[in-house]
């Protein structure tokens, strides 16, 4: 008989000491770092003859990173180097104190935190609290299942609580708090408590606290200042030092040394600031810390990096006031007035005119310099004012290689830009289709201008009409015209400095049932803030008990992307999705079944429901996913470990964080990790290829759908998925097969495509933009095009090259709203055999 085998990624404790020091840093390779202890993944095997756990390490790739307070785990494959000497813990001050527990209950299996009260001096707090008893870990092979109806799923005993807990260890890093009545340890981030919890309690401690009746001890309470400075909280650690002067002024010498160290750090972390604020597009921030810092006081590196900056901002500032000269010289030396067009996009360019777009009007600039030099001299100018004017127009409205001294080409490409604007604005599907009927007379343009322009446009609704600008979420609703459905409630915050000619990243978050929108929303602002996202919560129908998995649901996000993309400029390429318990559960699956929207999803405390486990799982293979739960978060915790499992086996990139004796808490300390992992992702291409190895079981990673709603992958999409694969209701059901899409692009123009479970079937060809690689159409548009689906069905075009055509682009790009994934062909196939 084979022994059981159990895979939970927490009963790695079994080997992870408590007293083990955290070292050792990993770099992922998108720059992202994870410090800590790396351990093999190991699982406990119940030996058939004792029935004790023995643990063993895994065949698993897995690795598991331990700093005290979370586990984090990830493969191999997403490593790009390692260094197992640095640890930026160490030294850090530790305190400690004398526990010892009331009560043998063992540790719950989940648990969810209710009110808690404040931390006497004692360290001590009172917490209301819901424990879910396992009830199955008192049964024994071959016993009945449990047949009570009092228990949850058949298997969890509620039991409603007041449990006292105490913190035995606090370190600038992390703190662990102990329970009491259960044997039950607790670790949290230092920062969840942040400095106006944790120093009142440290200065209550033996090792800080001054002896009865004894002098100052300097010593002990220059540890506050040296928890301070560890833990970052160099505001307070300055508030510290000043106490010490004053109390101590015969450590001036010591107190010196101190604060040089201090305003070091001070300055790189202004500089940090800075850099974050620059590339965020918070410039006049950025501008306001540069002109606050003493470069000299940087280390060598960075003092050219800061250097640079300065210079760069320096160069832009004049660049804009010449601009900005330019435009009013120009403007005062026109003959008569102005031509239409002219006066038409000038004042317009002249409003949204900033730093980010300025290379626009580069051509210009130098043209209206010469201009302004042949005017004062009483030279013959080159170019007439209107001439001049039109270069602004046309490099606003293409780009600079495209900016042209001609009033014809102004007019033509001032004219496409307003029309596509409209039709962007027109929200009857038949009134575009009208539209679109008329583009060969009254556009002007090609498609390739097309697609050019589209990605330089502002939103089709004034920025304005959102609210103000001074980052407070503002309440909305999608608007049904749009989208033929219902409305959908939501909040959406802007970064500070926000202006319609520059993309953001946007973070949508998704409640959990019975919290609010403005609840949901609020943790996420200040981050939002620093890294310049756009933040916004939408309500899915939290009023219910649970998400129910349907398309309505799904519908909130999707909807309340296309309508935020509609009025405030969001770069499609870095669209976040995330949410906590039902939100979480949300995020999962509106992330599995429409991939291609997002360049990462964030659950937290999201459970994986049998379909994602069995089927969906690969669409994640080029969607990254940072999964944050609780130790102590039931059957949570399985179900993920058994998904990122997956993931990591077969080197999808995805991080687990699993923070250590923890229920499912919303766990604050984790968000700047996230932004910051965010803030290195862009959307996968899915090209050139969509999916591997069709119709190979469990090998096969096609991409599926159970729903005619999740019908888009990237460049393949359906509008009918066979009945026969579809599940109504996905929050009951238990099986199933669902639909399959698997395609790639091959040299030559060879396109081969595999189906399961679909009626029709469309391939979408544009162009696609890589950082590394730079923009390239999908295919080549001047040969042929071959297209071979499931084996049998062959689409050639009678031998022709496929034609990029200015109504498919324009009537995808008004449904998808989607400005850096543009298609302008496509291959339809309407009765696949199947």
């Amino acid at each position: 008989m084979r022994p059981m085998t159990f895979r939970v990624i927490a009963l790695l404790v079994a080997a992870v000491t408590a007293g083990s020091a955290t070292s050792g840093v990993i770099y992922l390779k998108d720059g992202f770092a994870v410090h800590g202890n790396v351990k093999k993944e190991m699982e406990l095997v119940l030996d058939p003859a004792t029935g004790q756990p023995v643990p063993m390490f895994k065949a698993s790739p897995q690795f598991l990173l331990d700093d005290r307070a979370r586990y984090v785990v990830f493969g191999p494959k997403q490593v790009e180097s390692a260094d197992k000497d640095k640890d930026i813990r160490d030294g850090h001050a530790v305190f400690q104190t004398a526990f010892t527990r009331a009560g043998n209950k063992t540790r719950p299996a989940m648990a969810v935190i209710g009110q808690a009260g404040p931390f006497n001096d004692k360290w001590e707090r009172s917490v209301a609290i819901t424990l879910y008893d396992d009830m199955m870990k008192f049964a024994r092979p071959g016993d009945p299942p449990i047949n009570d109806p009092t228990l949850i799923n058949g298997r969890y005993k509620q039991i409603n609580a007041k449990i006292r807990q105490k913190i035995t260890l606090l370190s600038p890093y992390f703190v662990r708090v102990e329970c009491f009545e259960y044997d039950w340890t607790s670790n949290y981030l230092t920062d969840e408590f942040g400095p106006s919890v944790i120093l009142p309690l440290l200065r209550t401690h033996p090792e800080v606290v001054t002896k009865p009746d004894g002098p100052a001890d300097f010593d002990r309470q220059f540890r506050v200042l040296r928890f301070c400075m560890q833990a970052g909280w160099y505001r307070e650690a300055q508030e510290e030092l000043k106490m010490l002067r004053g109390q101590f002024p015969g450590m001036k010498d010591r107190l010196d040394q101190v604060e040089t160290g201090l305003k070091q750090l001070l300055v790189q972390q202004s500089w940090d600031a800075a850099d974050r604020a620059s590339k965020a597009g918070r410039h006049t921030r950025a501008q306001e810390i540069l002109k606050t810092l003493n470069i000299a006081d940087l280390p060598p590196a960075i003092q050219l990096e800061a250097s640079n900056m300065q210079v760069k901002y320096d160069g832009l500032n004049r660049k804009m006031e010449q601009c900005r000269a330019a435009l009013a010289i120009c403007f005062e030396e026109v003959v008569g007035p102005p031509v239409p067009i002219v006066a038409q996009a000038i004042p317009v360019i002249s409003r949204e005119l900033n730093l980010d777009v300025l290379d626009r009007l580069e051509p210009f600039s130098a043209l209206g310099r010469q201009f302004e030099l042949d005017v004062r001299a009483g030279k013959q100018t080159q170019y007439t004012a209107d001439q001049i004017l039109s270069s602004a127009v046309s490099g606003w409205v293409l780009g600079p290689a495209a900016a042209e001294a001609s009033e014809a080409t102004a007019e033509r490409l001032w004219k496409a830009r307003e029309w596509v604007l409209d039709l962007q604005r027109t929200a009857a599907p038949i009134d575009r289709t009208r539209k679109l009927t008329a583009i060969p007379g009254s556009l002007g343009i090609s498609v390739d201008e097309c697609a050019r322009m589209i990605t330089l446009l502002p939103p089709p609704e004034n920025s304005d009409a959102v609210g103000p600008l001074s980052g407070d979420p503002i309440d909305r609703q999608t608007r049904p015209a749009f989208t033929q459905r219902t409305a959908y409630s939501y909040k959406v915050a802007l970064p500070p400095e926000y202006h319609p000619n520059r993309s953001y990243p946007l973070l949508i978050v998704l409640p959990n049932v019975g919290e609010t929108t403005a609840q949901a929303i609020r943790p996420w602002l200040a981050e939002g803030a620093r890294y310049g996202f756009v933040v916004a919560a939408v309500d899915w129908a939290t009023a219910r008990n649970r998400y129910e998995y349907r398309a309505d649901e799904q519908f909130a996000a999707v909807d309340c992307l296309r309508d935020i993309q509609r009025s405030i400029q969001v770069d499609s390429d870095r669209v976040f999705l995330t949410g906590n318990g039902e939100g979480g559960n949300a995020a999962i699956d509106i992330g599995l079944s429409h991939p291609d929207l997002f360049a990462g999803v964030v659950p937290m405390n999201g459970r994986p429901r049998w379909y994602v486990n069995q089927w969906y799982w690969r669409n994640a293979q080029v969607l990254p996913f940072y999964v944050v739960i609780g130790e102590l978060s039931g059957d949570v915790r399985p179900w993920i470990a058994a998904l990122t499992e997956k993931w990591i086996e077969k080197g999808y990139q995805s991080l687990l964080v699993m923070y250590r004796g923890r229920p499912t808490d919303f766990f604050s300390a984790e968000v700047p990790n996230i932004f910051d992992w965010m803030n290195r992702k862009r959307r996968a291409l899915g090209f050139p290829e969509l999916g591997r190895s069709p119709n190979s079981g469990f090998n096969g990673e096609e991409f599926h759908s159970f729903r005619p709603t999740d019908d888009r992958f990237y460049w393949a999409s359906s509008d009918a998925v066979n009945e026969k694969f579809t599940i109504s209701d996905m929050a009951t059901t238990r099986k199933g097969t669902p639909a399959a899409i698997q395609a790639n692009i091959r040299d030559g123009n060879q396109v081969t495509a595999f189906t399961r479970g679909l009626k029709q079937l469309t391939l979408w060809f544009g162009r696609v933009y890589d950082p590394q690689t730079g923009a390239r159409d999908m295919i080549d548009f001047s040969k042929p095009l071959r297209v071979t689906l499931n084996g049998r069905q062959t689409w050639s075009g009678n031998g022709k090259p496929l034609t990029p055509r200015m109504d498919v682009l324009l009537e995808d790009f008004c449904r998808r709203g989607d400005r850096k994934r543009l298609f302008f062909a496509k291959v339809e196939f309407d009765k696949i055999q199947q």
